[in-house]
């Protein structure tokens, strides 16, 4: 309602949101059941979530792009877990799925219930949900860097922004991020070597 969105309107954005979930989690199944490459449509699916919370950063005063990312975030919302189930028990193995699995949901289901209440008293105190959104980095990893690359520089183009401003990637010997950036791209083994140094990757949001 703060982007001028009417009560009304705002209740239909919401059950829209709750049937594009419905749909990611029954055509990403489908996809994974079919195709052998779970960890790039994992990349593809979730990598949504970057591109919905920069159109609310930045597009919240047009409808059709307030409508885009309530699709593309709750498409991507819906097939988050059905994602993390196969590349957990691909990865980690079903010795330790039920640890690794369990602690994922939890964190889910935290944050679900967190998230809610906190965005509510930033908009409560500040009359905008922008600060919420920009609490954190949003980090969006791809399987290859010229895949990073390629996503920055399209996020980017789409924004209206030069890559390494509000859109950035980090790939190995390579830094088109600064203080600025709110979406970072990188690669897989990126993250994990930021890992070591912060493993709870406090840096970022999403």
């Amino acid at each position: 309602t703060g982007a001028g969105v009417s009560r009304n309107n705002a209740a239909w954005l919401a059950g829209l949101f709750g049937v594009t979930g419905i749909i990611g989690k029954l055509v990403t199944g489908w996809l994974l059941d079919r195709f052998p490459y779970a960890n790039w449509i994992g990349a593809a699916t979730l990598a949504g979530n970057s591109l919905a919370f920069a159109l609310l950063l930045w597009g919240v005063h047009s409808p059709a792009l307030i409508v885009a990312a309530i699709v593309i975030n709750g498409y991507s919302a819906g097939c988050k877990l059905q994602i993390c189930t196969l590349l957990t028990s691909r990865y980690g193995g079903m010795r330790n799925f039920g640890k690794i699995y369990g602690t994922m949901t939890s964190v889910v289901a935290l944050s679900s219930g967190l998230g809610p209440m906190t965005a509510g008293a930033v908009y409560d105190l500040t009359g905008t949900y922008s600060a919420f959104l920009a609490a954190g980095m949003i980090g969006c990893t791809q399987p290859r860097r010229i895949a990073a690359q390629a996503l920055a520089n399209r996020v980017s183009a789409e924004l209206g922004s030069s890559v390494g401003d509000l859109v950035g990637y980090q790939v190995r010997f390579v830094d088109r991020t600064s203080p600025r950036t709110l979406v970072k791209l990188m690669t897989d083994g990126l993250l994990l070597r930021e890992l070591e140094t912060d493993p709870l990757l406090e840096r970022y949001d999403t």
